[in-house]
C-alpha cells in the first residue's frame, strides 16, 4: 500500500507540467482577451505562426470605439509587435505581449527610450466567444439608448424627416453593416463580429445626430448640401424658373467601387408645392449608364423636401448605385462659401 503516495505524486507532477506547458505555449489560432476595467478587447491571431496579427478595440462612450491594429512575431512565451503603419505614419513603440493560458500582459518592449504610450499596456483576461457575445450585445443596447437620446438634437420628434429617419433606421443600419464582410456562417448573429458592426454603425448614427445644427437660416427654396451621415450627399440647387438640379454622391464603406455620383434634373412641372413650404417631386431619369438601352424600366425617383430634411426614394436605380444606395433621409447644410 506504500506505492499510493508516490503514484499520486507522479500524477500531480504530470498534470502540473501539462498545465504549465499549456500556459507557456499558447496554441496557434485566434484568441480573445478582455480588460474589464478599461473596456479593451484584445485579439491575437496566430494562424500564420510565428506571424501575429494584433487588434485592440477600445470601447468608449456607447457606440463609439477605436481600433488599434498591429503585427509582430511570436516567440516561445511572448509576442513582440508594433502598430501597422500607413504610408505617412511614423514608427511607434514596440510592445511585448506575455501570454500564459488565460492571461495576456502587454508592456513596452525593453531597451526603448521614452516610448510613446498608445494606451495598450495592462492585463487582459482570456474570454470565450459566449462571453464576447454577451458583452457586445450589452454594448449595442447601450449604444441604441444613447442614439435615442441624441436624436432629440435633430428637431421636433413629429418633424416628417425625423419620423421617416426613425422608421428607416433598422434597415439602414443593416445595410451599412452588410458592407463589412463577415466569415461565412449560417447564423451571423451568433458571431460577436456581427454585433460589433451594428455597434459601430449605431455610433455613426449617434455622431450624425449629435452634430451641431447649422447656425445660418434654411433658405426657403431648400438650396444646400444635404448629408445622410453614412457617406451619402445631395447637392440641391434651385433655379429661378422653379426647376432644381440634384447632385447625388456617395462613398459607402471602404471599397472604391462603392463611391460614385449622379446628377438629375427636376423640371418645374414635376414639383408639387405645399403651403408650408415643403414640396414633392416624382420623376424618371434617362441615362445610358442604366439598363434602359436593353429595354429595362427607367429609374424612378421621388424627392420630398420637408423642413431641414430631404427624403429620397428610388426604384430601378441599381444600374447607378450597385451595392450602394441613394434612397434615404438627408439633413440640410448650407452651401460652402469659397474664401
Amino acid at each position: 500500500m506504500t506505492f499510493r503516495p508516490v503514484f499520486l505524486l507522479v500524477i500531480t507532477v504530470v498534470i502540473a507540467s501539462v498545465v504549465r506547458a499549456a500556459e507557456e505555449e499558447p496554441s496557434p489560432g485566434v484568441s480573445h482577451y478582455f480588460d474589464e476595467e478599461n473596456s479593451r478587447h484584445l485579439m491575437l491571431d496566430r494562424t500564420d505562426d510565428p506571424a501575429v496579427k494584433v487588434e485592440i478595440r477600445f470601447a468608449g462612450d456607447p457606440g463609439y470605439s477605436y481600433r488599434w491594429n498591429g503585427k509582430g512575431t511570436s516567440g516561445k512565451r511572448e509576442i513582440r509587435f508594433t502598430r501597422i503603419l500607413g504610408e505617412e505614419d511614423e514608427r511607434g513603440a514596440e510592445f511585448t505581449a506575455s501570454v500564459s493560458g488565460s492571461r495576456a500582459q502587454i508592456d513596452f518592449s525593453p531597451e526603448q527610450i521614452e516610448p510613446g504610450d498608445e494606451g495598450l499596456n495592462g492585463d487582459y483576461r482570456r474570454i470565450s466567444d459566449e462571453k464576447r457575445l454577451s458583452l457586445v450585445k450589452r454594448e449595442l443596447k447601450s449604444a441604441a439608448e444613447a442614439l435615442a437620446t441624441a436624436l432629440k438634437n435633430l428637431g421636433n420628434a413629429k418633424e416628417p424627416g425625423l419620423v421617416e429617419w426613425k422608421r428607416r433606421w433598422v434597415d439602414l443600419r443593416d445595410r451599412v453593416a452588410a458592407l463589412r464582410p463577415l466569415p461565412d456562417t449560417a447564423k451571423p448573429e451568433d458571431l460577436p463580429e456581427y454585433w460589433i458592426t451594428l455597434i459601430e454603425t449605431t455610433g455613426a448614427a449617434r455622431a450624425f445626430a449629435e452634430q451641431p445644427l447649422p447656425e445660418v437660416p434654411l433658405p426657403e427654396n431648400g438650396t444646400g448640401d444635404y448629408d445622410d451621415g453614412f457617406g451619402g450627399r445631395v447637392a440641391l440647387r434651385a433655379r429661378d424658373d422653379g426647376s432644381y438640379r440634384l447632385g447625388f454622391s456617395w462613398q459607402r464603406g471602404e471599397l472604391e467601387a462603392m463611391g460614385s455620383d449622379l446628377s438629375v434634373e427636376i423640371l418645374p412641372g414635376e414639383v408639387q408645392q405645399s403651403a408650408d413650404g415643403s414640396w414633392t417631386a416624382t420623376f424618371t431619369h434617362e441615362d445610358a449608364g442604366t439598363g434602359a438601352d436593353a429595354g429595362d424600366p427607367l429609374p424612378l425617383f421621388r424627392v420630398q423636401k420637408a423642413g431641414m430634411f430631404l427624403i429620397v426614394d428610388d426604384e430601378q436605380a441599381q444600374g447607378h448605385t450597385g451595392k450602394a444606395w441613394i434612397d434615404g433621409v438627408y439633413r440640410w447644410g448650407p452651401v460652402p462659401v469659397e474664401e
